[in-house]
């Protein structure tokens, strides 16, 4: 007879100690970005979306980089230099650890 009181694994969502959502493949604001080749560039997160000044419906992903360098990305971009997304941070967490002053980034 098998035992009901045991839970199930694949039941719920596990999450390392510093995600706070799976991010199920979505670049929201939060989302670590893993990378791919770090010869190119090293983890990040996206810390802001906005739309671009000068193409009509692209939307551009700013990403705060392990470094401090703040990148601006487009969706094809990013699944080119990153993995598939699995995890959102804390923004705020985010910032506090990986923000340098001074720091801008480049227009789109």
């Amino acid at each position: 007879m098998p035992k009901t009181d045991t839970p199930d694994p694949y039941s719920e969502v596990y999450l390392p100690s510093w995600a706070v959502a799976p991010a199920n493949g979505q670049y929201t604001l939060g989302t670590h970005l893993a990378t791919k080749d770090g010869r190119r560039i090293g983890n990040a997160h996206i810390v802001e979306i906005r739309e671009s000044k000068y193409i009509l419906g692209l939307t551009i992903y700013m990403a705060l980089t392990d470094a401090g360098n703040l990148v601006p990305f487009t969706a094809q971009e990013l699944e080119t230099v990153f993995h598939e997304p699995l995890y959102v941070s804390n923004l705020e967490e985010v910032k506090t650890k990986f923000w340098r002053p001074g720091v801008t980034a480049c227009s789109d």
